[in-house]
């Protein structure tokens, strides 16, 4: 390693330190100098707050810098560990995710590639899950499940009789109206379509459906009866909407590899080149 490459690695911490070291000998020396040099320097107005200031910064300067200086060099020392292999257990878990997340795209290009080319990708065998006539699996991965749709939601409403003095009883309406609304207000946002049931399931994808294992049950969507897909391979999403059924969202690193297969069997092959939402994996 090179002096220079050295010290530009310790440079973040070692400044600091010189910093330091500078704010709390210049203060002193200044006010050092500034006693010999002027007479009756104590004893005036502007001499008294110009040590004060002085001294202020003769003990913070060093414990700021001291501080930057630790912190600093512990994000010196981990780059240094990390160079070594050594990563600590939330630095390996995001390292491995990375990993994942890259090694799942490239899966997804080279899938696109070898079925734009007419070769068929290996067929799973699935347990658990029983087949239909001349179906073959291809996919078994996870991912976030969601469906959009709305629901009915029952509230109470306060409605109490109060007894008492004008004031009390006007406060006690004014607290019903007020929870009242309240209530309303929360069973609205409830009860609006939104994307739900937000859980990690198991997807499975042949050449006729998606299989989602979500709360313990297996839901099929099949491709036949799917009316609209967006694809978005970049933010690792995939929505589809069906004839008779609330529609779907996957998310996670595999999506690319189901909207891939997805877009196969919904729009034929000639879509795995012209479908916008694989632009991405070009």
């Amino acid at each position: 390693m090179t002096q220079t490459t050295a010290w530009r690695r310790h440079r973040p911490w070692v400044l600091p330190i010189l910093f330091g070291i500078a704010g709390y000998v210049v203060p002193l020396l200044c006010l050092f100098l500034l006693e010999r040099w002027i007479e009756d320097w104590n004893g005036s107005i502007g001499g008294g707050l110009t040590t004060l200031v002085l001294l202020l910064m003769a003990l913070v300067a060093p414990v700021v810098f001291a501080i930057l200086a630790i912190r600093n060099g512990y994000r010196c020392f981990r780059a240094w560990r990390r160079t070594k292999g050594k990563y600590t257990k939330k630095e390996a878990r995001t390292l491995e995710l990375a990993t994942q997340a890259s090694n799942a795209w490239e899966d997804a290009r080279r899938l696109r590639s070898s079925l734009v080319a007419h070769q068929v990708p290996p067929v799973l065998t699935v347990w658990g899950i029983v087949p239909n006539q001349g179906e073959a699996f291809f996919l078994d991965a996870p991912a976030e499940y969601a469906r959009y749709y709305g629901q009915d939601v029952t509230y109470w409403q306060r409605g109490s009789v109060y007894f008492g003095r004008p004031s009390f009883v006007a406060a006690g309406l004014v607290a019903d109206a007020v929870g009242n609304a309240t209530a309303r207000r929360k069973a609205e946002a409830l009860a609006r379509e939104q994307w739900r049931e937000w859980q990690v399931s198991r997807i499975l994808v042949s050449n006729q459906r998606i299989v989602c294992n979500a709360g313990g049950r297996n839901l099929s969507f099949y491709f036949n009866s799917t009316t609209g897909l967006y694809a978005d391979l970049v933010g690792k999403a995939l929505v589809l909407e069906f004839e008779s059924a609330e529609p779907l969202m996957l998310h996670g690193i595999y999506v690319p590899q189901i909207a891939v297969l997805a877009i196969l069997n919904t729009h034929g092959e000639q879509a795995l080149i012209d479908h916008p939402g694989l632009a991405a994996l070009n």
